[in-house]
């Protein structure tokens, strides 16, 4: 970054393709239509030929990013400097003060509706190619940047109000910080339990329920357990069971791959993912099979014994025998006192508990 012409200096043709870049009417994003494809070709050419050095690019489109005006141009400006970040072809030598910078900048920008998918995507780009220095930085109070970087999303971004792109790379974001930085982060305590807690909750778009699932299974299995607190465990739960029983299908012009089972699969291993969910989930489970004797609810009943029986394997021999006598009880009322539809459904969920309940017992 160092070294490159001034802003005021900044070469002419790389000059023109930010304007323009930034100036596009909005298209389908990675459109062949898009102006900004060429646009962004051309910067990140500048920046392989050492025309232009990122800084010269960010002091060029501070114009842009605080014109409070132009939300259409402050979200192209963003997401030009995430996209020069991204592509591998600028070769950006970046010291310890050039990300600092920039983790700074974009983490300022989160606070701003129009800029938080670009600011996301930038915090990404450095955190996966910079990691070197990221991981030596500090802040003034000595937290890791990383650290920075989610109590500043978690502070800044409502996720539940964007759109499923924007909500799409925060919860990318927030995996990635929870995947590679869980050091870094396990420092914020109960802050990244109720932030995971937010960037989950009220999401409906399957594509992003895998990763809420997976987020929130992370966050359990694999974080220290002050930082999920007894109300975000709470939270948690709600949030999950919202969920049950899946009953999506994919459309016939589906273009993911996502299926039903494998959104049942991704819940049921976030809601066994910690023996302290058990005595929440378990009587929501048994609960869920109950009374229920005609139609399409039959899966629902199919669909709680699977789970609670999954969740008991995942707890284990000493969690399953504090709840085996609920279970046992349901399945008797069940089985001899109604006319449930699955009686063999109970025997099967019943005999999977029973094998974790002895598996420690010599």
């Amino acid at each position: 970054m160092a070294g490159g012409a001034s802003a005021g200096n900044l070469d002419p043709k790389v000059k023109e393709a930010i304007d323009r870049y930034v100036k596009a009417e909005s298209l389908v994003p990675g459109s062949p239509e898009d102006p900004r494809v060429a646009a962004r070709a051309e910067v990140v050419s500048g920046l392989q030929s050492g025309k232009v050095q990122l800084l010269d690019i960010v002091l060029h489109l501070e114009t842009f990013l605080n014109d409070s005006g132009n939300p259409q141009g402050r979200r192209h400006a963003i997401h030009l400097l995430a996209e020069c970040l991204e592509d591998p072809n600028s070769q950006l030598r970046l010291n310890f003060k050039h990300v600092e910078t920039l983790v700074h900048f974009f983490c300022a920008k989160l606070c701003d509706w129009q800029c938080v998918e670009g600011a996301v995507k930038g915090l990404i780009a450095l955190l996966q190619q910079h990691a070197a220095q990221m991981r030596m930085l500090k802040e003034d109070d000595g937290a890791p940047s990383a650290a920075h970087i989610a109590r500043s999303l978690f502070k800044g971004v409502h996720t539940p109000s964007h759109t499923q792109q924007v909500r799409k790379a925060v919860l990318d974001l927030v995996k990635l910080l929870l995947d590679d930085w869980s050091a870094e982060v396990a420092g914020l305590g109960s802050v990244l339990g109720d932030g995971v807690v937010g960037v989950i909750e009220e999401e409906r778009d399957p594509r992003n329920l895998l990763l809420s699932f997976s987020l929130a299974r992370t966050l359990l299995e694999s974080c220290a357990p002050e930082c999920a607190s007894d109300d975000c465990l709470t939270s948690l739960f709600e949030s999950l069971t919202s969920y049950f029983p899946i009953t999506f299908t994919p459309p016939k012009d589906d273009k993911y791959g996502i299926t039903g089972d494998d959104l049942r699969v991704a819940l049921t291993a976030a809601l066994g993912s910690s023996p302290r969910l058990a005595k929440l989930v378990v009587p929501f489970l048994l609960d869920s099979s109950k009374d229920i004797t005609v139609g399409t609810e039959e899966a629902t009943i199919r669909d709680a014994l699977d789970t609670v029986a999954s969740c008991f394997e995942r707890y284990g021999p000493l969690v399953t025998r504090e709840h085996l006598g609920d279970l046992l009880r349901t399945t008797r009322d069940q089985v001899v006192r109604t006319s449930t539809p699955c009686t063999k459904e109970f025997v099967i969920a019943l005999r999977r508990s029973l094998v974790v309940a002895l598996g420690d017992i010599p």
